[in-house]
């Protein structure tokens, strides 16, 4: 009897042992996990320049990595749906560090397995409150080993981060410091520029809430002479990308020595900070603003960015327009909607091939909605400009735009010109319920070339002066919205049919049709952070809407038609 308990008793010991073996390895598996924004990743890094070291585990706060991995002498296999921490308020010295490349690891990435790198945890920073970690070029080289020498036909660009793996999120950081024509090599207009992050080859990646800025041309003479590229803050390099959004981020660079040095324009009016060029599918909630261009390359979705204040940059080349938003590729079709691009006037170094406040170059036969957006304050010539390129014709696209607010040139005297806002050369289009505020011919027959576009019979004309005498001012809290009595209000045509083809592209932009303008973004400037939305929309009469971005309500909040 007493052997049999003895037994027993050896065999309770060992169970207690392997249960204690058992959990404390599960508790060791768990604590090297992670919950970001709602997601469970398998495995989170800790980084943190100021006290961690690439010696130790990067697993807890306490040990944590100095750099993260990719970035050079520090490649280990990360892997799937690895999240790496960035400790907020802690500088990356960039020139020091080099190029952050996120390109390998174990494992198969999928929306199940996605990776992050950002400030996932917002109670571990350094100083009295959380703040963006930040990667500083300090206005010196970044070298860009490992990462692509050429972008853009740039030639060997400084990049801060370069990823070329899907499923990733880049989240809350800030990227500023960066020099571009700092090399001693002469070679014009084609060299010397820089990254903050560049994308290549992905699907689904998300840049969001982040702060780019701090952007300078330096001191170098070959760039002040010849004109050399300007930094771009997002570039993506994926030609019709799946998935590749930019989403709440502000590009700013109003605290570049170019804009401090000019600040009213009244000089060259120059910023050497480009906002989002290449292919991304989905713009939605940035600002842009004192960038050299605002938005450029292949979009499919634009909804709700503000751009403003678009200086010229001092590239001279051809391509240097100063743009508020162009969309080059429509090559699965585009929707673009509750925008606003305002202050688009740089007067001086912008080339003769024009500016384009808001334009699309549809080439691939395919269908583009436009709606909700305001445009106020702009250059004298192609403010709007919905064009097909081809001169044959082949592959034309159609565009359908409507309910847009347009004051077509500089504040205080409105554009003359015929195509000042208006769809200009070749155009396959149809607009409609159109609140025009500009000089220009009562009809959109009198624009060049538009012998393609159809006027839908609503879009309503006035000169500033009328304008303003009915209380369409761009002093108004929304610019050139509508008071009681105001002559946009009633009128329209219906967008019955417009929204439901539009909500059979997109569920979220087909809800947003049935209202007016969001009004882009505001800005949270103390801490660099976009308001959502920039106006709260009211709903709208889709059988009789309103002309013009606004739905008039009055004051006990009904529609008045």
């Amino acid at each position: 009897m007493k052997r049999l308990d003895i037994h027993r008793v050896l065999a309770l010991i060992a169970f207690s042992i392997l249960v204690a073996v058992l959990y404390r390895l599960v508790l060791n598996a768990l604590s090297s996990g992670c919950t970001i924004n709602g997601h469970i990743y398998n495995v989170c890094y800790y980084v943190d320049y100021a006290t961690g070291s690439n010696t130790n585990d990067g697993l807890s706060k306490t040990t944590p990595f100095k750099t993260p991995i990719g970035a050079p002498g520090h490649d280990i296999a990360a892997p799937q749906g690895t999240a790496q921490i960035l400790k907020g308020g802690v500088t990356w010295p960039m020139n020091a560090i080099g190029c952050w490349t996120w390109t390998g690891g174990q494992g198969t990435r999928s929306s199940s397995n996605p990776d992050y790198i950002g400030a996932g945890d917002q109670i571990w920073f350094t100083g009295v409150s959380w703040s963006r970690p930040i990667l500083n070029g300090n206005g010196a080289s970044v070298s860009p080993a490992g990462c692509p020498q050429v972008v853009n036909t740039v030639v060997a660009p400084d990049i801060y981060i370069f990823t070329s793996n899907s499923y990733l999120t880049i989240d809350n950081i800030e990227f500023t410091g960066a020099l571009w024509g700092h090399t001693t090599v002469t070679c014009g207009l084609s060299c010397d520029g820089y990254v903050y992050l560049h994308t290549n080859n992905v699907t689904s990646v998300h840049v969001q809430n982040s702060y780019f800025h701090g952007a300078s041309m330096g001191a170098n003479t070959d760039c002040a002479i010849a004109g050399c590229n300007p930094g771009f803050a997002m570039y993506g390099g994926t030609q019709s990308p799946v998935d590749v959004v930019a989403e709440n981020d502000v590009i700013d660079g109003s605290d570049g020595p170019e804009v401090l040095a000019d600040p009213s324009c009244v000089g060259k009016c120059e910023s050497e900070l480009y906002g989002i060029l290449g292919h991304w599918s989905y713009l939605k909630h940035d600002l842009a603003r004192y960038v050299s261009e605002g938005f450029d390359g292949g979009f499919q979705y634009i909804n709700g960015n503000t751009v403003e204040y678009v200086r010229a940059s001092n590239n001279t080349s051809s391509g240097a327009h100063a743009n508020g938003i162009q969309l080059d590729e429509a090559y699965l079709g585009c929707l673009i909607w509750n925008n606003l691009v305002r202050h688009t006037n740089p007067v001086n170094r912008v080339n003769l091939r024009g500016v384009q406040t808001l334009g699309i170059t549809n080439k691939f036969g395919t269908v583009c909605y436009g709606w909700n957006g305001v445009i106020y304050d702009t250059t004298n010539n192609n403010q709007w400009n919905w064009a097909y390129a081809s001169a044959d014709h082949s592959a034309r696209g159609t565009q359908i735009m409507f309910n847009w607010t347009i004051a077509g040139g500089p504040e205080g005297a409105p554009n003359t010109a015929n195509s000042g806002a208006n769809c200009v050369t070749y155009q396959w289009c149809t607009v409609d319920n159109i609140h025009y505020i500009t000089n220009a011919a009562t009809s959109i027959a009198n624009c060049t070339a538009s012998t393609h576009c159809t006027d839908g019979g609503h879009n309503l004309f006035k000169t500033l002066t009328v304008a303003n005498r009915h209380g369409y001012s761009s002093t108004r809290t929304f610019a050139y919205s509508t008071t009681a009595g105001g002559a946009s209000i009633g009128g329209g045509g219906s967008i019955v049919a417009w929204c439901s083809a539009i909500a059979a592209i997109l569920a979220e932009a087909g809800a947003d049709c049935l209202a007016d303008t969001s009004y882009g973004v505001g800005y949270n400037s103390a801490n660099h952070t976009v308001i959502v939305p920039g106006r709260t929309p009211n709903a709208r009469n889709t059988s009789a809407p309103n002309h013009g971005a606004y739905e008039f309500l009055n004051a006990a909040g009904r529609q008045l038609f």
